[in-house]
């Protein structure tokens, strides 16, 4: 009989990890897999999704285990998938406990009902690997208990088989040779092996504790033991083998598992505690811990597990350890294990696992906190249906926590946030690019801090997600006192790393000792040393504490963090700033050690804010070296002025509009800041600190750019800039080099061509323009020095930052590419774990050979690409770009190949790739080039694993056949002057429906934004079909419908015509609407969401509010069941839409509704990447021949 290809579904992710069975089959089959080996944790965990009680205790689990089973037989018959075993019985076979025993015949006797459901004979039963104490070494009761299993599988009708599997780290039989000899006495037909390369190797052949991965003469006892294999097994008692590989860490990582115990006693630690007692286990494993710390303390990850914790003597180990080595203690929500374990939170074995924190706490120096991944299971999914279970994330999960913990090392090891691990490229090790973010916040020319209570985090007054609003910094104030105090601050640093990608400021408010308990300085200087375990960028500590304890704690932290040493006076008296006093507290924070000093006192008058100008002027001018950076204002309301001119790391309040009546006059805490980022800068451009400056997108065509004015506008507007920005078509670099002249350039953005062809003419370049052979950005250098003949030399960008925002003569002109930086985050961000970059395997294809394809290839070869195939019209333009690099990076080989055509296959022996870009413009560009008009051959095409595809223009390049995109603006919205038309549902739908007939469109799928809700229901039912019916004439096939925080359908029972009627008639009153709208936001949502979605909705026309809402909440005959039953539909809203909570939800049992966390208001106007994730998984779903990931860079 022919060998058959199978996979174990646990191969293809785990279950408890939420890698859906349906997503896991589907995959199988997409591969080429003929069979597949269930694990059982896949039964379980759908069974407790169909019971809806996801805990270990399900009640009379048997019955939803039975109907799993059938499920997951009927997805393999969907895929021809043959189901080949069901494994792994466990835990059976010399069971001292014979009761135990017997509980688990028991359990095989369902077993045999579920194996006959899943259409297989086969059942695995692995060695027994419990703990000694539960299992006899007697060989004679194993067979006993193996003859009678075989026995009970004889008597079913058919007979089911076992496979006995040898266990590496079985207890008493983990070698090949004693399974086979059990399977031998026992003599039954129905009994055999199942012999597992991962378990043979891991007993003679492997040792992850040594540097080459392997034991001692490691080959030869393979070769030996195979040959043995060869002459005394039975083949037909073989009845299947499991191909298992194992990956050696390039560097052996060493935990206390027992195989490293094993090298050092010769025996198991069974075997050494059943010999030698508890008390010389302990003892040993000292010694041995002992051992490997002082082995491997450079170049080595060591881990350890509870067991380092299980005697004093360990602990202290670790704690003298930590004196000399970072020790991270990795901690998690343990609501989550709670819940993941079923356990309530008064359980012994959670009270054990809280100590266990308490204990790593003190054994480690370092923490980080690991955030349950939300997007890994569809929690908010509101409401459940099992046939048709949501889109599987699995392969991007734990990706956040794998990007956040490498994150969070390269603080530890000070490594540049921007760093991306790959071998050393040109650029590396000078990374002068012209992203602020590189500067310190001490060191740019402004700089500003978004204030926020941690009391704020947990009583929900402001959420995560909305502190990416604009500033340079977070400033988090500890200002609760709870039991829990260190786990909360612990999560919610994570939860603000994970939200922002900004540094943070850390503070523990301190008025007076009473905030503590009584515990006084000491609890207070505890939470200081806490913050220092999450490498945060700044720590503020008060320097009027006692100098021994501040020294300490700038002793104990790593370089990654710097110490601002504080010092807020609340009774200054008068001229507060002019005293001695002040000088004395700047210099005391200098001879202390502290990075930067900050100074603060309320304003008793408008003199002050004058004197702490002069007070900083006069601390900057003093000459002496290591000075200190001044952070210098007065607080409260009359302080302002000073708030504006201070220069860095002034903490500003969230908003965009600062009302007077929200003012507190008498608030006068250091940390409560009086302004809004936009007060700041609308501040310096009122008072000539900033200059208003023009910039630009210049290109032979820049109309077709990503880049509309009106999106630079309205950020200007909302962060408070006066800056213009204009589009300009030139023809020749001296027609931007005569714009760039102007004293109030501030910069531009390049298009083709001149991405290339400028780059002579400027006088500076980053080095990542010069690696790439291509700028897309210049700027102005306004700072020059002379040189020692006389000319003009400019200051390097660097040395600039000063000079952002204000106006001059331009000295010279500054060349970046930041392309490569968008591109590299795209790949990062959507490549799954599976193909992840490997120099060795990973193929890469570049579409194009411009500007934007060499900032792909770069960034390809900064994340460790060694293998990018370019495809190009022109082949001598791609054999240039592939001449560029290859010679740029000569000792990596050849990284660039060329596809002369589309004719030309791919190349044998070369894995598909798995990355794609497309950089090429899917239009003319005046003259430039033709628009582009081929499809990319499928046998470019073949990637089983997926992977990425980025286009870098905003309009669809026809690489591949995909989907356009056509938005709809409904007749009678906005500047509607039409009173008498009269607006209703299946006008908007025949509207739609004359746009599809005029665009000629066969298939479509429809996403319906509100009010758009019930317009595609009717357009369903007036012009729709589905895929395989058509239910009139020339309909238009509708493959999916995507709601958007859409109105439902409402029952003839919920609203009668009088009510419906006043709904309309309130939207003709401004004061009733707008009352109304308001109901639309959490008390979160920022002033600008608010202000836009107000003069968005009060434009249109009152008559035309009335009426369509009127007609909107009229019942229909076809409702969202009945849309749900035809084609596949979702429903995505925002955390407070309307629907959710009114009780006509639930009559749509059908409708698959995914509710948004990324947003804080209902009609969101900005998408966050959940939505995008959730349309491209829709997508997906009813696509499934697509299996890329496509991403628009740029587009909005």
């Amino acid at each position: 009989m022919p060998n058959r290809p199978a996979i174990s579904s646990m191969s293809l992710g785990r279950a408890w990890a939420n890698h859906s069975i349906n997503e896991k089959i589907a995959q199988a089959a997409a591969h080429g897999f003929e069979g597949l080996e269930v694990f059982f944790e896949d039964i379980d965990y759908l069974a407790r999704d169909l019971s809806g009680v996801h805990s270990n205790d399900i009640p009379s689990a048997f019955p939803y285990q039975l109907e799993a089973a059938k499920r997951i037989r009927g997805i393999c018959d969907e895929h021809s998938l043959q189901v080949v075993c069901l494994q792994p019985f466990m835990f059976y076979g010399g069971l001292k406990d014979r009761t135990e025993h017997q509980k688990r015949l028991d359990t095989l006797k369902e077993w045999f009902q579920l194996v006959k459901i899943l259409g297989t004979d086969l059942i695995q039963v692995p060695t027994n690997f419990l703990p000694a104490h539960e299992l006899t070494p007697d060989l004679d009761l194993v067979i006993d208990d193996m003859r009678q299993l075989a026995d009970m599988g004889l008597e079913q009708s058919p007979p089911v088989r076992f496979a006995f599997e040898n266990i590496a780290w079985g207890t008493y039989i983990h070698t090949w040779e004693r399974a086979w000899e059990v399977v031998k006495r026992v003599d039954r037909p129905n009994l055999g092996l199942c012999l597992d390369t991962f378990n043979i190797l891991g007993g003679i052949w492997a040792d992850p504790a040594s540097p080459t991965g392997k034991l001692p003469d490691a080959d030869s006892a393979l070769e030996e033991s195979i040959d043995r294999l060869r002459q005394t097994v039975d083949m037909d008692k073989v009845f299947y083998v499991q191909v298992v590989d194992a990956e050696r860490l390039e560097r052996p990582m060493n935990d206390q598992h027992p195989l490293y115990f094993q090298t050092q006693t010769g025996v198991s630690r069974a075997e050494y505690l059943k010999i030698h007692g508890n008390a010389a286990l302990q003892t040993f494993t000292v010694t041995v811990m002992r051992k490997m710390l002082e082995e491997y303390s450079t170049g080595c990850i060591i881990e350890c597990g509870l067991g380092s914790l299980v005697t004093g003597v360990r602990q202290l180990l670790l704690r003298e350890y930590k004196d000399t080595h970072p020790i991270i203690h990795i901690n998690r929500c343990l609501r989550y294990v709670e819940k993941y374990l079923g356990l309530s939170s008064e359980n012994h074995g959670m009270g054990f696992l809280r100590d266990c924190d308490v204990a790593h706490r003190e054994c480690s120096n370092l923490e980080y906190y690991n955030l349950f991944d939300q997007s890994s299971r569809d929690d908010s999914t509101l409401t459940q249906d099992s046939e048709q279970p949501p889109p599987s994330k699995a392969p991007f999960f734990l990706k956040n926590a794998k990007q956040e913990f490498s994150s969070f090392l390269d603080l530890v090891i000070s490594r540049p946030a921007h760093h991306v691990k790959s071998d050393a490229i040109q650029g590396d090790d000078f990374y002068e690019s012209s992203s602020i973010d590189l500067f310190p916040l001490e060191c740019r020319d402004r700089s500003y801090l978004r204030s926020v209570r941690l009391s704020g985090l947990v009583n929900k007054t402001i959420e995560a997600h909305d502190l990416a609003s604009g500033e340079d910094g977070i400033l988090l104030i500890v200002d609760i006192l709870t039991p829990d105090i260190l786990t909360l601050v612990s999560e919610y640093i994570s939860i603000i790393r994970r939200a922002v990608k900004i540094p943070i400021v850390y503070t523990v408010e301190r008025d007076g000792s009473e905030r503590f308990g009584g515990k006084g300085v000491d609890y207070y200087f505890t939470l200081l040393h806490h913050g220092l375990r999450f490498c945060v960028e700044y720590t503020i500590v008060d320097i009027n504490s006692e100098t021994t304890k501040i020294q300490k704690l700038i002793q104990t932290k790593l370089p990654a963090t710097k110490i601002i040493g504080s010092y807020f006076d609340p009774h200054p008296g008068e001229r507060g700033w002019m005293q001695e006093d002040r000088k004395t507290k700047y210099q005391l924070g200098k001879s202390i050690g502290c990075h930067i000093v900050q100074l603060t006192q309320p304003a008793i008058t408008q003199a002050d804010n004058e004197d702490v100008q002069y007070f900083s002027r006069l601390i900057r001018e003093q000459p002496g070296p290591n000075n200190p950076f001044l952070i210098a204002y007065n607080v409260g309301v009359r302080g302002r002025t000073s708030q504006l001119a201070n220069r860095i790391m002034t903490p500003v309040k969230h908003g965009t509009i600062l009302n007077d009546t929200k003012v507190t006059f008498d608030n006068d805490r250091p940390f409560d800041p009086q302004i809004t980022l936009r007060n700041a800068i609308q501040g310096l451009f009122a008072n000539f600190i900033f200059d208003p400056l023009e910039f630009y997108l210049i290109g032979r065509q820049p109309s077709v750019s990503l880049i509309p004015p009106a999106m630079h506008r309205v950020a200007y507007g909302h962060c408070g800039f006066s800056h213009t920005f204009k589009i300009v078509q030139v023809s020749s670099c001296e027609d931007i080099n005569k714009i760039a002249q102007s004293p109030k350039f501030g910069g531009a953005s390049i298009m083709i061509p001149f991405k290339t062809l400028i780059l002579n003419q400027l006088d500076q370049i980053s080095p990542q323009a010069a690696a790439i052979g291509a700028i897309n950005t210049l700027l102005p250098l306004r700072r020059a020095t002379a040189d020692s003949s006389g000319g003009i030399v400019p200051l390097p960008f660097a040395l600039q930052p000063e000079n952002r925002n204000h106006a001059g003569p331009v000295v010279k002109l500054f060349g970046d590419n930041t392309d490569w930086l968008g591109i590299q985050s795209v790949i990062v961000r959507n490549l799954s774990p599976r193909n992840a970059i490997d120099p060795v395997r990973s193929v890469a294809l570049i579409i194009g050979a411009g500007g934007g394809a060499r900032a792909a290839i770069y960034a390809l070869i900064r994340l460790g690409c060694r293998k990018i195939y370019v495809y190009n019209r022109t082949v001598e333009r791609a054999e240039k770009v592939a001449r560029h690099f290859n010679t740029l990076y000569p000792e990596k080989g050849t990284i660039i190949r060329i596809l002369p055509s589309l004719t030309t296959p791919w190349p044998e022996n070369e894995e598909p790739a798995t990355i794609i870009i497309s950089a090429i413009p899917a239009h003319s560009l005046g003259g430039i080039c033709s628009p582009p008009n081929f499809t990319l051959p499928e046998g470019w095409l073949q990637s089983k694993t997926g992977g990425v595809v980025a286009e870098l223009w905003a309009s669809q390049s026809p690489i591949y056949e995909s989907h356009r995109s056509i938005l709809i603006d409904l007749p009678g919205h906005g500047d509607s002057d039409s009173p008498h038309i009269d607006y209703n549902v299946e006008l908007f739908a025949r509207a739609v429906g004359k746009v599809v007939e005029q665009e000629n469109l066969k298939r479509v799928i429809l996403i319906a934004h509100s009010l758009g809700g019930p317009i595609a229901t009717m357009f369903l039912r007036l012009f729709g079909s589905t895929s395989s019916t058509r239910a009139v004439e020339n309909a238009v096939v509708v493959a999916g419908i995507i709601y958007v925080d859409s109105f439902l359908h409402l029952p003839e029972s919920y609203l009668n015509a009088e009510e419906r009627r006043s709904l309309g008639q309130a939207r003709l009153n401004d004061e009733k609407f707008i009352a109304d709208i308001n109901t639309l936001f959490t008390s979160d949502t920022s002033e600008d969401i608010r202000e836009t979605v107000l003069r968005t909705m009060l434009a249109t026309p009152k008559h035309v509010r009335a009426v369509a809402v009127t007609s909107m909440t009229q019942p229909h005959a076809l409702g969202y069941n009945e849309v749900y039953e035809q084609v596949p539909a979702i429903n995505i809203i925002a955390p407070n839409c309307a629907p959710v909570d009114r009780h006509w939800f639930h009559h749509l049992p059908l409708l698959k509704v995914k509710k948004m966390t990324g947003v804080s208001h209902w009609l969101f106007l900005e998408k966050p990447e959940e939505f995008n994730q959730e349309v491209e998984n829709f997508w997906r779903n009813i696509s499934p021949s697509s299996n890329h990931v496509t991403s628009k860079l740029g587009s909005p």
